[in-house]
């Protein structure tokens, strides 16, 4: 869960739709997925805090980065050579 840095209230996350209108008149909609403060969305504390925050940002700060294809064939040998070296320290 996501807290805010300001206030420490929860964050809640929404896709916030921007739309605009083309010289041409075709109509651009960009949906990006974000964050905001919900006790500054509801008015429930003063928070002074950034009013959205973009998911991509948040997300790439919070979570892991997920490992690659490669890297996941060398996990099983780096956790093996682990257990190898703690029983060799035990014995």
């Amino acid at each position: 869960m996501v807290h805010c840095a300001h206030c420490g209230a929860r964050m809640s996350g929404f896709i916030h739709c921007d739309r605009y209108k083309k010289k041409d008149g075709t109509v651009v909609e960009n949906r990006k997925p974000k964050y905001n403060c919900f006790q500054r969305t509801q008015r429930l504390r003063d928070c002074d805090g950034q009013a959205l925050y973009l998911a991509d940002r948040v997300d790439g700060i919070v979570l892991p980065p997920v490992p690659g294809p490669d890297e996941t064939r060398k996990m099983p040998q780096i956790t093996q050579a682990k257990m190898e070296s703690r029983n060799i320290a035990l014995k």
